[in-house]
């Protein structure tokens, strides 16, 4: 009888090591990894406010930013960033971005608004507004652009920028 129990224990004394070494190897851990940061326009959205003009309509304009990488954007400028940053301290380790709207389809964007941030490391969502009148019966595109003048050397730099229409129509189509 003690000859089996002393083989049951010396069995769970080698199966309990390897038994919670399956488990932490089952833990996800976020991968971090040598990189670029990645600046990301996530959404934007657009709502129609109380308008005190009349013949226009106010509208507000939220995007989200976000940084989907381990990196920090101050870890990887380009030449034109460095230069940029140098040339004014107040802007060290951040990058513009900038709020376009034209009228749809056929107008020229111009500048309406942005601002200058900074995102760290896996920072996702990042808010921001901003408060603009336009003609009543427009329709409106709006663009937002992130480091549209290229401070940050990225991982990916083709979505760095979104567009909306405003006001969204929706299509209506007809079954046969």
């Amino acid at each position: 009888m003690f000859r089996k129990f002393s083989i049951l224990l010396l069995s769970l004394s080698f199966l309990i090591p390897i038994l919670s070494a399956e488990k932490v190897s089952t833990i996800k851990v976020p991968v971090i990894s040598p990189g670029k940061p990645d600046i990301v326009v996530e959404k934007i959205k657009v709502t129609s406010q109380t308008s005190q003009k009349p013949g226009k309509v106010f509208l507000k304009i939220e995007y989200w930013l976000s940084n989907k990488s381990s990196k920090r954007i101050s870890c990887c400028p380009t030449e034109a960033g460095k230069n940029a940053w140098k040339d004014s301290p107040s802007t060290n380790n951040l990058f513009n971005v900038r709020v376009d709207a034209r009228s749809y389809p056929k107008g020229r964007f111009s500048k309406i608004g942005g601002t200058t941030t900074d995102l760290e490391p896996f920072e996702i969502n990042d808010r921001y507004q901003l408060y603009k009148y336009f003609n009543v019966g427009q329709t409106i595109q709006i663009r937002v652009i992130a480091d549209p003048k290229n401070w940050i050397n990225e991982k990916n730099e083709k979505n760095n920028m979104k567009k909306i229409i405003w006001p969204l129509r929706v299509r209506k189509t007809f079954k046969k």
